[in-house]
């Protein structure tokens, strides 16, 4: 039987030998190949979110952040915790407000209101909105409304 002490020696060898492996895959044509359809496919993306966002931009023009705050806020009920907890998951945000969030985080402005001294977080103000992601052993996203919570 190994003792500890051998078993972490054949560990950090096969961890050597697994990134050294991975080093040489990333030098060969494939690897490099690789490495570039993964960079096309994140600029894909990057561009099709640039074109939902230049969207939803003319709709908040169109239709003001208060109404579409108001109903993505009226959509996250009581009855949409209850959905997600029955299907076994944390309430999250649904498609339409994981946009809108995207949204604000491009065009809002960086704000230090709602700091926490104890978790990391980053917070955009959009009209008189504040948008509030706390992060600690998981992310979560506060919305308020001047100085009162609504999300």
């Amino acid at each position: 039987m190994e003792t500890n002490e051998e078993l972490g020696k054949d560990l950090r060898g096969k961890e050597k030998a697994i990134f050294t492996n991975f080093a040489d895959f990333l030098d060969s044509p494939e690897g490099k190949a690789s490495l570039q359809a993964f960079a096309d496919e994140f600029a894909e993306k990057k561009k099709i979110l640039r074109k939902r966002l230049e969207k939803v931009k003319v709709y908040v023009e169109k239709v003001g952040i208060h109404s579409i705050m108001e109903r993505l806020v009226n959509e996250h009920d009581e009855t949409w915790r209850e959905h997600c907890y029955l299907n076994g998951y944390e309430p999250y945000e649904n498609n339409k407000l994981h946009l809108l969030l995207e949204f604000v985080m491009e065009y809002g402005q960086t704000s230090h209101r709602h700091r926490s001294k104890i978790f990391s977080n980053h917070t955009w103000v959009y009209g008189d909105f504040y948008f509030n992601l706390m992060h600690g052993q998981g992310s979560v996203w506060s919305i308020y409304y001047k100085s009162e919570c609504i999300y």
